[in-house]
């Protein structure tokens, strides 16, 4: 079986939408840190996902199909 390879790129600029559920006490925390830092939910969202994914160095990972073994 042939080795196929994925590739994982960051697009700048490019702005994917995504839902997802909270805990009512994470929505809440959530939108007073907004209110409290003068920015949109949006922005610390993302600031948070982007923190976490660096610590997790997230960026620098591939994906690779294996051969099964």
């Amino acid at each position: 079986m042939a080795l196929s390879i994925y590739n994982v790129f960051l697009l700048i600029g490019a702005m994917r939408r995504v839902t997802f559920s909270l805990e009512e006490a994470d929505h809440l925390a959530l939108k007073l840190l907004a209110i409290y830092e003068r920015k949109a939910m949006v922005a610390v969202v993302q600031e948070a996902i982007r923190t976490y994914l660096e610590s997790k160095e997230a960026y620098l990972l591939t994906v690779s199909k294996g051969d099964g073994r």
